[in-house]
């Protein structure tokens, strides 16, 4: 299970523990993704899963929860040097504001915007969430639209997706996304990126 002592380092409250005690993906550079957790080659593609009525509503629920401008601080870790549990660790801290824009009932458009004096950095980028024939989808800097829903309840859900490093080798890349609503007004959003089967960064979002 996740650990309150996350690899981030972050002091969370009791709230977001209880939510990441729930959920089972990596807490330290080099941990297995949720594919070779599974036993599954992570350059097996993915294959999303039919959602039931129970799990649609309850997404539906957090993306009309979601609608709006959230605005806090994003923490970045990047595992960097030898690979697995010997890789050093890198922070970066933006700030950062998320507008959230209910396109129907079952789409929603986040705008991320992200700024750090410090590493001076400004950047934009754009992710579409939405149900499909009961099959939830991603649109976004991660190609193409599959997903898997690995877990959900009435108050976050934790999603899969897969792609490929382009260049040598060809490397499998796992992306893990929870979105959490832990209180009316608190916002948590978490980024895992996997490549060959081990964690490689974690981007977590805390907003209000």
């Amino acid at each position: 299970m996740k650990k309150c002592t996350h690899l981030l380092g972050i002091n969370l409250t009791a709230l977001i523990c209880l939510v990441l005690s729930q959920i089972t993906y990596a807490a330290n550079c080099g941990d297995a993704s949720p594919s070779v957790n599974k036993g599954i080659d992570p350059r097996i593609s993915i294959e999303p899963r039919e959602l039931n009525t129970e799990e649609i509503e309850n997404i539906l629920g957090i993306f009309k929860k979601l609608e709006g401008d959230w605005q806090g601080e994003a923490t970045l870790i990047e595992c960097v040097g030898p690979g697995g549990s010997n890789a050093k660790k890198r922070k970066i801290e933006y700030l950062v504001k998320i507008t959230v824009d209910l396109k129907k009932r079952d789409s929603i458009e986040l705008e991320f915007e992200l700024y750090s004096s410090r590493s001076r950095v400004n950047k934009k980028f754009l992710d579409r969430l939405f149900i499909d024939n009961a099959y939830l989808k991603h649109e976004g800097k991660v190609s193409g639209f599959n997903a898997t829903l690995l877990i959900v309840k009435d108050n976050f859900f934790t999603y899969l997706r897969k792609t490929r490093r382009r260049g040598k080798g060809n490397i499998p890349v796992e992306y893990v996304r929870t979105i959490a609503i832990y209180a009316k007004d608190s916002v948590m959003i978490e980024d895992d990126w996997y490549a060959n089967g081990e964690l490689t960064s974690t981007t977590l979002y805390q907003l209000r």
